[in-house]
């Protein structure tokens, strides 16, 4: 039996962030933006056990607690059609009267969930011929988590479990292995980088208002998400000639 547990307290100053804004023909484009400062602290748990009553086998499992926050996070561009009463009330462009940017002091990092984890179990055993059988499990999971910077609920990607399987034999001392594996078995797809920009509302439903006391035609914007690989299987062959 092997047990860890670490904690952990970073904090950031002149921390600098990605966002992305609209571009040309409205694709977003990514700009630095000088954030201010973050911190982030948590305890990791992870530990390993072989049961001595089953040779070969061993489980495994790990949890991570996590609480990351900017301290200060200032002129973060609003999202199209964000109104004053939404927190799109900082740099007021005079020439327009509409405000451009928002405070987002203790929102969340990205991609930074609260609750991670993971389980699973790994068999050995002979076959005969020098040739042993492996069996890998692991199932990972998060809590939900946000993809890009602001406060709206669709910006989060909820929490989700993933599972990994694998069957493989191999040779003497480890020479060789061939594995059938799978990842993400139940097929559970997931949002990575996201991104805001009026796409139809913008070009069909006529002007975007933002920074003001209502909506224009086009409404606000909407989400746009790069997607996490769903389920792969792959066979593959693995050779160490050395060992």
């Amino acid at each position: 039996l092997a047990i860890n547990v670490a904690g952990y307290d970073y904090r950031y100053s002149g921390l600098q962030v990605t966002v992305l804004v609209p571009g040309a023909n409205l694709l977003p484009i990514a700009r630095t933006l000088n954030a201010g400062s973050a911190r982030t602290y948590g305890v990791e748990f992870d530990t390993s056990y072989k049961p001595p009553s089953m040779e070969g086998l061993t489980l495994h499992g790990a949890v991570n607690w996590l609480h990351a926050r900017f301290n200060t996070l200032r002129n973060v561009p609003c999202y199209g059609g964000q109104m004053i009463s939404e927190g799109c009330n900082q740099s007021l462009n005079t020439s327009t009267g509409f405000f451009t940017a928002q405070t987002l002091d203790g929102i969340p990092l990205i991609d930074a969930p609260s609750l991670t984890g993971s389980f699973g179990f790994t068999y050995e055993t002979p076959v005969g011929g020098d040739l042993s059988v492996v069996v890998n499990s692991n199932t990972h999971f998060s809590s939900k988590y946000i993809t890009t910077l602001g406060r709206r609920a669709d910006l989060y990607q909820p929490g989700f479990v993933k599972t990994d399987l694998s069957l493989g034999i191999k040779g003497a001392d480890d020479r060789w292995q061939i594995a059938l594996a799978s990842r993400n078995l139940t097929n559970k797809i997931t949002r990575s980088t996201c991104a805001t920009t009026n796409f139809a509302g913008g070009l069909l439903g006529g002007g975007t208002i933002t920074g003001g006391t209502t909506r224009g035609p086009a409404g606000i914007d909407e989400v746009g998400c790069y997607a996490d690989a769903g389920r792969e299987v792959w066979l593959t062959l693995t050779v160490r000639p050395f060992n």
